[in-house]
Formats: C-alpha cells, sequence, structure tokens
C-alpha cells in the first residue's frame, strides 16, 4: 500500500507538468486570421471615431491645427489672388485658362496636403518640412488619380445630376488611398472601404451634406456683403476649414476600415521635425 501511494506521488507531478506544457502549447499557437481581422477593424474603429466619426474629425483637426491652417490660408490666399487677377485683367481665354490651371495644382496641393494630415492619428507628430516632402513625392500620383476621378464626375453630372453624386459619393476616399501611398486600383479601394462601413458611412454621408449645404447658402447670402477683396478670399478660407473638418474625419473612418487598417500597419509613417503641424 505504501509503493502504490508513492507511486502515485511520484505521477503526480510529473501530470501536472505535462498539464502546464499541454497549456503552454496551446496558448502558444498562432490566432486564426479569420477570428483576427473583425477584431482588429473593431478596435481600430473603437480608437478611431468611438461615437462619431464627424466629432473624431474635428479633434483631429484641432491636434494638426497648425498645418492645416497653414493649408487653408495659402489655399484661400492663392484662389483670391486668382480669381483677382483675372477679374482685373483686360486678357481673354488665355488668362482664364492659365487661371483655371494654376487654381486646380494648387487645389490638389492643399487637398493632399490635408489627407496626410487627415490620415494621422491625434499623437502622430507631422513635422512641415517633412509635410512638404511627401507632398513632393506623391504629387504625381495624386493629381494624376483625381484628374482622372475629375473627369468620370463631370461625366456622370453629363448624364444626369443623380449619376454625378453617386459617382462623387463612390469616390469619396480615393484621395485618402492615394495619398495613403495605394496607387494601384484607389477607386475600387474605395468602393469597397465604403461597404465595410457603410451605414456608418451613409449616416456620416448625409449629417455631412447637410452642413455643406447649409454653409453654401450662407456663403451665398454674406456674398453680397463683402468688400471687393475679401469676396473670392473669405469663401476660400470657409471651404478650406471645411474640407479639411472631412478629410479628417472620413480619414478617421477610412482608418476604421479593413483596407485602411491594412494600409496604416504597411506604410511608414511621416518622420518628426523641429517644427509640428
Amino acid at each position: 500500500m505504501d509503493t502504490d501511494d508513492t507511486r502515485s506521488d511520484d505521477t503526480e507531478p510529473k501530470s501536472r507538468s505535462d498539464a502546464q506544457h499541454a497549456d503552454v502549447a496551446v496558448d502558444n499557437e498562432p490566432p486564426d486570421p479569420a477570428d483576427a481581422g473583425p477584431t482588429n477593424v473593431k478596435q481600430a474603429s473603437d480608437r478611431e471615431y468611438r461615437h462619431s466619426v464627424l466629432v473624431a474629425g474635428a479633434g483631429r483637426c484641432t491636434h494638426k491645427a497648425a498645418g492645416l491652417s497653414i493649408l487653408i490660408v495659402a489655399n484661400a490666399v492663392i484662389q483670391a489672388l486668382l480669381v483677382w487677377g483675372v477679374g482685373v485683367t483686360t486678357s481673354g481665354t488665355l488668362v482664364r485658362v492659365l487661371a483655371a490651371i494654376g487654381s486646380l495644382i494648387w487645389l490638389l496641393i492643399t487637398l493632399l496636403g490635408m489627407a496626410r494630415l487627415g490620415l494621422a492619428r491625434k499623437d502622430d507628430k507631422i513635422g512641415l518640412g517633412a509635410l512638404a516632402s511627401d507632398i513632393v513625392d506623391r504629387y504625381l500620383p495624386f493629381a494624376g488619380w483625381m484628374v482622372v476621378a475629375l473627369v468620370i464626375m463631370l461625366f456622370g453630372f453629363w448624364l444626369f445630376f443623380w449619376p454625378g453624386i453617386v459617382v462623387m459619393i463612390l469616390f469619396i476616399y480615393m484621395p485618402l488611398v492615394v495619398a495613403d501611398g495605394e496607387y494601384r486600383n484607389p477607386i475600387g479601394k474605395s468602393v469597397v472601404a465604403i461597404g465595410q462601413r457603410f451605414w456608418r458611412f451613409v449616416v456620416t454621408i448625409i449629417i455631412a451634406g447637410i452642413i455643406a449645404y447649409l454653409v453654401a447658402i450662407a456663403l451665398a447670402l454674406g456674398m453680397a456683403f463683402l468688400p471687393n477683396p475679401l469676396a473670392p478670399f473669405v469663401p476660400w478660407l470657409i471651404k478650406g476649414a471645411l474640407i479639411a473638418w472631412y478629410v479628417a474625419a472620413f480619414g478617421a473612418l477610412y482608418r476604421s476600415t479593413k483596407v485602411g487598417t491594412r494600409t496604416s500597419e504597411t506604410e511608414p509613417p511621416i518622420p518628426s521635425k523641429a517644427s509640428h503641424a
């Protein structure tokens, strides 16, 4: 009897050790990617916008206020000077065409800078010099895809009003996708990203559309009371602030999708320098 008890006592620690090793082996098994995907997207969603996409966009704008202010004011000055130059010149079509081209070039520079800042999280420190370098590196593919999108949208509006609106909505993530370094099929990635957060996207686009409509009415009414030097400048200032807010908001929503989360994991952050945006 004593011998049996001794053998039982000797085998018990070994059994416990085996059980511990079994637990460790189970714990060390790689997670199933199918299980990890939705969880990661949900965690990204909680981090990026919590309950309101537009509120999260406003928060991102306050954290990147310096860089966004420079982009907004510079764009308003350039656009106002171009409008003023066309208004006071006696030349005809050539000057107007050159002014329109210059306006589009600078507007795309501003939008690309806003997209890069809008994609950054609140605690990311982005140097102004690094941001400028990043804009130079990505401007050509960004401008190319934006021109393609503009042509398609104009064709949609030429067909009818609503097809143009639908195309414009489907392309809404495209500037963010290209600004994030995804140059292959950004239109398709934009459509996929919309589907991954469809109802949140629908609610956000409706609220953003209502706000933009009210701002447009206010600008149309207020233009009559602005003196000539401020008439082209103030509307661009307000529109620039509204665009920056929307870009940051949809940047948060884009980052919460699988497309945006996957890109953020492979895309290196913009290096920080002395001055921060």
